[in-house]
């Protein structure tokens, strides 16, 4: 896999809070729009290995510094032991030290750029 950015598709294209399965080299990553935003992660639990893209996203309410409930949270819950993750950064929810492996995403022009040298 050669490095930098790979464009893994059009913004528009994808199904807003959807998991879409993209090939990059050896590599199955998954891909969620979240509104103008795009994330990606490992196909891989790091739980047991569980193929992520076969999961589900969710909303959760986030908490914030005061206390209170404000923003939402893109969830990403593994389809075999329901293992959580945010899914902006990758950590676990009930295991703060597991966290699935993350890229670095950008939208530019519309398409989706994906760089899986750099994590998320």
């Amino acid at each position: 896999m050669s490095a930098g950015p790979v464009d893994v598709g059009a913004l528009a294209d994808l199904e807003d809070g959807a998991i879409a399965r993209v090939r990059l080299g050896r590599r199955s990553v998954g891909v969620v729009r979240l509104g103008r935003e795009a994330v990606a992660f490992a196909d891989r639990c790091p739980h047991m290995g569980a193929p992520l893209c076969a999961g589900t996203i969710a909303w959760r309410l986030a908490g914030t510094r005061d206390g209170g409930l404000e923003r939402a949270q893109a969830v990403l819950k593994c389809p075999w032991h329901a293992w959580e993750f945010d899914l902006r950064g990758g950590r676990a929810l009930d295991d703060p030290g597991s966290r699935v492996r993350t890229y670095r995403t950008v939208v530019e022009g519309g398409r989706v750029l994906v760089d899986v040298g750099r994590h998320g």
